[in-house]
């Protein structure tokens, strides 16, 4: 086990937590849904359900009252649900993390017990307005007015139930993104904090150094890509673009803290890691030899050796699995593809006249089709392999593939090339 491994198995908790976050929020989804389909089924008059219907013997306040109550009791769970989470990221890395000084230092490092006063003084955010309980106050209150204007909008606009449906679908999922953001941001504090303070105990018998050491994606902050193999001090102070700390999630502005993902490597008598986890599109991880986060940018995400992703909150988890997996296949193959080719592969287009093509045929084309060159405006030439009207796109100068297509025939700007 190494500080790795420790990173992997907690933030594999937090992810745990997000997917049931959105659980929580589905079914009380399906509650007010339900809820809404009641009010058009008793209400609705000559085929629309108004305000005015609503507002007799006071139905909309006590059917928006019923909603809030709903939303008050989801949040009182959550809250609880994220501070039990807090505990455990911190209790866990403080205590494996001492067991890795301690087998560094080839030593016992003096540690106890952790009473529950200790542990909550240690994950209570410094700044009052940013304690768990306020930060979920006033998300469970924005979550109760946005519910209350979408559902009073609408009626007033004489919308129907799939329009005022889709309202409430949208600030339920805006609820949840909220709550999953405060889950990893808090949660990334507490765990961080449970290094720190367990590597303050354990600097009492060895000499400790800390180094930043960022998530290998390409959506790690531009900042704290810069910031990864910064070695400091047991109580030195990392600099940001926007605010310092002692530590990743730990820094004095919130745009440096808000959903960070990296974490610290502490170096027990000078000694580095020798691996490092790189974190995939698909949420998986992989192994590799240490190096830092250019290099490995550089090495892997530029030459397109990684599936790089432009803004992955675009995609759900299951899809991201699905263009991580499809990414692998062809790279198997020995061929690298762009997300653009990547999604091509996998969301065809469908229509009349539209070829459904399979990966056999993708890799059938690539290996056996005749071979174009198609010149491309402001951009470099690209290699067009075309078969049975699939025609695939591949930039000249790095081979990656760049998109897959169905056409009748070729197109009549593609000069053919004898290879």
């Amino acid at each position: 086990m190494n500080q790795n491994d420790i990173d992997k198995n907690l933030d594999d908790i937090i992810d745990k937590a997000e997917e049931d976050i959105e659980v929580v929020h589905a079914k009380r989804m399906k509650i007010l849904l339900n809820r809404l389909e009641k009010m058009f089924r008793e209400y609705t008059k000559d085929g629309v359900l108004t305000y005015a219907e609503m507002v007799k013997y006071n139905r909309i306040e006590k059917e928006l009252e019923f909603m809030a109550k709903e939303f008050i009791t989801m949040y009182s769970y959550l809250a609880k649900d994220i501070l039990k989470l807090m505990q455990q990221q911190y209790s866990d890395n403080y205590f494996q993390s001492a067991y890795l000084y301690g087998f560094a230092a080839h030593q016992f490092l003096g540690y106890g017990a952790l009473s529950k006063a200790t542990i909550q003084a240690a994950i209570s955010n410094p700044i009052p307005d940013l304690e768990l309980p306020k930060l979920m106050e006033h998300n469970r209150n924005q979550i109760i007015r946005r519910i209350r204007t979408e559902i009073t909008q609408g009626l007033q606009a004489g919308e129907d139930y799939s329009k005022m449906a889709k309202r409430i679908k949208y600030s339920v999922e805006f609820s949840s993104h909220k709550a999953k953001m405060v889950a990893r941001t808090e949660a990334h504090r507490a765990q961080v904090q449970g290094r720190m303070d367990s590597a303050v105990q354990a600097s009492k018998h060895a000499s400790l150094k800390k180094m930043w050491d960022g998530t290998l994606d390409s959506h790690t902050r531009l900042s704290h890509r810069k910031l990864d193999g910064a070695v400091k001090e047991l109580h030195g102070i990392f600099n940001g673009l926007t605010g310092s700390g002692p530590a990743p999630g730990l820094m004095s502005s919130a745009g440096e803290n808000i959903n960070c993902r990296c974490t610290l490597n502490y170096l027990v008598n000078g000694k580095k890691p020798q691996l490092r986890r790189v974190r995939l599109v698909g949420g998986q991880t992989k192994v590799i030899p240490y190096q830092s986060y250019e290099e490995w940018y550089t090495n892997e995400v530029e030459s397109g050796n990684e599936l790089s992703v432009r803004d992955v909150k675009r995609y759900s988890m299951s899809y991201r699995k699905k263009l991580q997996a499809q990414f692998d296949f062809f790279k198997s193959e020995g061929y690298l593809l762009t997300e653009h080719a990547v999604n091509r592969s996998l969301g065809q287009k469908k229509g009349k006249n539209k070829k459904q093509f399979t990966n056999e045929d993708i890799l059938d084309t690539l290996r056996t089709g005749k071979q174009y060159l198609e010149e491309r405006p402001e951009k470099p030439p690209a290699r067009v392999f075309y078969k049975n009207n699939v025609a695939v796109l591949q930039a000249i100068d790095n081979n990656q593939i760049i998109t897959i297509v169905d056409r009748p025939n070729p197109k009549s700007n593609w000069r053919e090339i004898d290879e």
